[in-house]
């Protein structure tokens, strides 16, 4: 394991961490090589909703997970009912699902909301593994104070990015979560715009300095997520996006 300056250096790090706009395409259910081949093309990152599959077996998902990480890393996400996931069982049983998983990723996705999220950080940073806090608000876009109330908790929580996803249906809403991600552009923030201006905001944001966005590989997973091709020809649209070495070929 390699840390610098107290973070975890890891490739999903890297890849998260840099300032060109990045995605991760969210798999909710079993890929065959061939997509798997393609969203590798273009993404630079797997989210595996271990709390979506139909099958929560944990030897299943860790080979879907070696399915996977040869190709992109993998961040593992094990959303709960109260973030409108589909984690329905205990935490202790999430929590053991996350420890056992995390030999087959390379980051998890812990909601900052929950009380093991520190622990879970910490368990993940001793494996070298990163590590993201997340916020999920789908009744509307925080207030300014609201939104570094939770930057703050997600930093507390040692985890090298925050994510915030929220519902953005009017422009001022949107303009809220812009000027939010552009003061913490430098701090590893990563923002969400779900519904009405989700596909707007899958370049929009990126560009202003969000660290991730995300796409579908084959259904939408929240309102206003779009498709990985979809996302990669918006992103396309940004100077830097379009710059980089490996689409660049």
């Amino acid at each position: 394991m390699d840390i610098i300056n107290g973070a975890v250096v890891n490739r999903f790090n890297e890849v998260v961490g840099r300032s060109e706009p990045s995605f991760a395409v969210v798999v909710a259910e079993e890929l065959d090589d061939k997509t798997i081949r393609k969203i590798g093309a273009v993404a630079d990152a797997f989210e595996l909703r271990a709390d979506l599959f139909l099958n929560r077996d944990p030897n299943y998902l860790a080979e879907q997970s070696e399915r996977l990480i040869d190709t992109l890393p993998v961040l593992l996400t094990i959303r709960v009912g109260e973030e409108e996931g589909g984690w329905d069982r205990s935490e202790e049983d999430r929590q053991k699902l996350f420890s056992y998983l995390l030999p087959y990723v390379d980051a998890i996705d812990v909601e900052i909301a929950r009380p093991a999220v520190t622990d879970l950080v910490r368990e993940a940073h001793a494996k070298g593994l990163g590590a993201i806090a997340s916020s999920h608000d789908f009744s509307g876009t925080q207030n300014e104070e609201d939104l570094e109330v939770i930057f703050r908790a997600g930093e507390e929580s040692g985890a090298e990015f925050t994510k915030v996803a929220c519902s953005v249906n009017t422009q001022s809403e949107l303009q809220r979560l812009a000027e939010f991600t552009i003061r913490h552009s430098e701090d590893g923030v990563i923002t969400v715009a779900m519904d009405k201006f989700g596909p707007l905001s899958r370049l929009a944001l990126p560009t202003l300095g969000s660290r991730l966005t995300y796409a579908h590989s084959g259904l939408a997973v929240v309102k206003g997520q779009l498709g990985y091709m979809e996302t990669h020809e918006l992103l396309m649209l940004s100077p830097d996006y379009a710059g980089l070495e490996r689409w660049a070929a």
